[in-house]
C-alpha cells in the first residue's frame, strides 16, 4: 500500500488548493482516481497536462481519442485513461467519465396485470389456512405461472425508491437504474452495487418488488438461479417474501435468501406470537425424508 502511494504521489505531484473552483456533476466521483494497470495512470498517449478544474479537464478528455475517464488532482493535473482502467480511492482527487450523461425523465411504471386467481391484488378476504395430514404437501400438482428470466427480467418488478432501511444505499428508478449500470439484461439478468456518490457516504442500489402476488391457501413453489452473489462488509443481497394485505409487520416475512455482511445465508420466518410448529410433525417428516 505505501509503494501504491508513493507513485500515486509521484505521478500527480503535490497536493495543493483547486487552482478554481468545479461545478460539480452528477457523474463525477469524490475521492476516487483511475488508472490503466498497477503503476500506470494514464493512457499511452495521454501525457499528464494541467486543466483548471474538473470541468475543464472532463471536456479535455472528451476531446481526447479514446478518453474514457477523467482524474483531476488539487495541483491542476489532469490525467486521461481508456474504458479499461479501474477506479481506486485517494482523498482530495475528483474523477469522472468523459462526458455526463443527462439525466432523462423518469418514465412512469406501466402496470403489470396479475394473475386472474387472485381476484384483487390487496383486501382478499381472510383465507383458512389447511394443515397437511401426512409429509406431503396440500396441493399435488404445480404449474409454470411466473417467470423473471433474461431480457425481460425486470418487467414485471417495481423500483422501489424510497429508503425503509436507512443505510449506505441509493435506491435508484428503473431508468436511473440501468443508465447507471446497477441493473442490466442479457442472456441474464445482473444486479450489482454502484459506484461511490459524490459527496454522499452511499452507493446507488435497488429495492425490487415484484407486481405479481400469490395466495399462500392455493400454494407456491418458488424456484431460483444464481450464478454469483456477493459477500463482505457492507452488502446485504436478499429475497424477502411480505404479505400485500397487511402492513408489515404484522403480516409476516418470509426471508428465503439473506446474506448480511459476511454472514453465512438466513431463512426465516417471521409470525405473529400464535403462529405454532408442530414439532412433533416436524421431527416425524424430517426423519422420513433423511431416511429415503
Amino acid at each position: 500500500a505505501d509503494d501504491v502511494a508513493d507513485d500515486v504521489a509521484d505521478a500527480v505531484g503535490d497536493a495543493e488548493e483547486e487552482s478554481s473552483s468545479t461545478n460539480w456533476q452528477d457523474c463525477f466521483e469524490a475521492d476516487t482516481y483511475y488508472q490503466e494497470a498497477a503503476h500506470k495512470f494514464n493512457m499511452d498517449g495521454a501525457p499528464r497536462i494541467h486543466a483548471a478544474n474538473a470541468d475543464d479537464c472532463q471536456a479535455k478528455c472528451a476531446a481526447h481519442p479514446g478518453c474514457a475517464y477523467f482524474t483531476f488532482w488539487p495541483d491542476g493535473g489532469c490525467l486521461f485513461t481508456s474504458s479499461v482502467a479501474t477506479s481506486k480511492s485517494h482523498h482530495g482527487v475528483v474523477a469522472g467519465p468523459s462526458k455526463c450523461v443527462a439525466a432523462a425523465p423518469e418514465e412512469p411504471e406501466t402496470p403489470q396485470p396479475l394473475d386472474p386467481t387472485l381476484q384483487e391484488p390487496l383486501g382478499l378476504p381472510p383465507f383458512t389456512v389447511k394443515e397437511s395430514s401426512h409429509c406431503g404437501g396440500l396441493i399435488p400438482h404445480y404449474k409454470l405461472g411466473w417467470e423473471a428470466s433474461g431480457r425481460t427480467f425486470f418487467d414485471n418488478f417495481t423500483f422501489v425508491t424510497d429508503d425503509e432501511t436507512h443505510g449506505a444505499n441509493q435506491y435508484l428508478a428503473k431508468n436511473a437504474a440501468f443508465r447507471a449500470g446497477v441493473v442490466s439484461t442479457g442472456s441474464h439478468a445482473t444486479v450489482r452495487v454502484g459506484h461511490r456518490m459524490p459527496h454522499k457516504l452511499k452507493r446507488p442500489s435497488v429495492n425490487l418488488h415484484s407486481n405479481q402476488a400469490w395466495r399462500p391457501d392455493k400454494g407456491f413453489v418458488l424456484a431460483m438461479k444464481y450464478k454469483h452473489l456477493p459477500y463482505g462488509a457492507g452488502v446485504w443481497p436478499a429475497l424477502w417474501l411480505m404479505n400485500s394485505d397487511e402492513a408489515w409487520p404484522n403480516g409476516g416475512e418470509m426471508d428465503i435468501l439473506e446474506y448480511a455482511n459476511d454472514a453465512k445465508n438466513k431463512v426465516t420466518l417471521h409470525t405473529k406470537k400464535h403462529c405454532m410448529l408442530d414439532n412433533g410433525k416436524l421431527g416425524r417428516c424430517m426423519r422420513r425424508h433423511f431416511h429415503k
